[in-house]
């Protein structure tokens, strides 16, 4: 009903900013000679476009993806907000390359979060979304230093092995025991594995069953979500309102996971673990 509505009020503001936004382009004015132009892609329509993207909950962007690659080639511009938020895609390994590695202190930052990118992120506080700066280099040297170094692999090794018990646990609970013939779907033993590996990873401490399972319902709701809530990217101000409802999930779900959050960040606090190997002095521990 809410979609409806959204549509009704917005279809004489779609059309006066539409061609607002089309004499502005064509004006003298608003040409950069110096500014680089973009990759081929589709000519984006302003106003209606976005509408039309972000009001739809089971949008599948990568069918959309690989056929503007077959059409405009691996290096193309989409538009899906507006021509005033162009995104380039890269769907090859060269120039992906030369962007991300022989340039990468051009690529290195990121634009500003949308609406709904700033709840879901404290306002772009993390490693994903952080704009190039000291935030930034502060997270990213904590994620290598500290997670994605091999020599810090090994303080996962209690981790490691707890949860291949977990998981051994529930292929042979969902089997019938070792003597039974019984077909075992595995995806969602080996998801719930992989939430134990990561809470304890994130943690510092085994976690029960019930709070993985709160935290593992959440994150699926959250990203089952995400696309629904990116409708919040343009005109936030009026879709806050139009779409008060979605808005107001969108918080709570956010609160919610912040809450389970602390719940086991509180229940981990202080929990050390020794790492196996000759360096046995090494020990890693949570932060209060």
């Amino acid at each position: 009903m809410e979609d409806w509505l959204f549509y009704s009020l917005t279809t004489l503001l779609c059309l006066l900013c539409s061609l607002l936004l089309r004499a502005r382009a064509r004006s003298p004015s608003s040409s950069h000679g110096s500014a680089p132009p973009l990759p081929p892609g589709p000519v984006p329509v302003p106003v209606l476009g976005p509408l039309l993207f972000l009001a739809r909950r089971d949008f599948d962007l990568g069918p959309v993806l690989r056929r503007l690659a077959r059409e405009y080639g691996p290096v193309f511009t989409f538009a899906p907000l507006g021509p005033a938020r162009p995104t380039v895609f890269v769907a090859a390994r060269g120039p992906a390359h030369r962007a991300l590695v022989q340039r990468g202190a051009a690529f290195a930052s990121r634009p500003p979060a949308t609406a709904s990118g700033a709840v879901l992120t404290s306002g772009g506080r993390n490693v994903s979304s952080s704009p190039y700066g000291a935030t930034w280099r502060a997270l990213r040297r904590n994620l290598a230093a500290g997670v994605l170094n091999p020599a810090r692999l090994r303080a996962f090794s209690p981790a490691r092995r707890w949860v291949l018990d977990v998981l051994l646990a529930r292929i042979r609970a969902d089997g019938g025991g070792e003597e039974s013939a019984r077909p075992v779907a595995v995806m969602e033993p080996f998801q719930y594995a992989m939430f134990c590996l990561l809470v304890y990873m994130c943690f510092g401490d085994r976690v029960g069953d019930a709070r993985v399972r709160e935290v593992e319902a959440t994150q699926r709701e959250l990203l089952g979500n995400f696309l629904s809530f990116q409708v919040f990217s343009f005109l936030p101000a009026l879709t806050k309102l139009v779409f008060r409802r979605r808005w107001e999930k969108l918080v709570s779900l956010r609160r919610r996971q912040e809450e389970i959050f602390s719940d086991v960040g509180e229940d981990g606090a202080g929990v050390k673990w020794k790492v196996d190997g000759p360096d046995d002095n090494l020990l890693v521990s949570t932060v209060k």
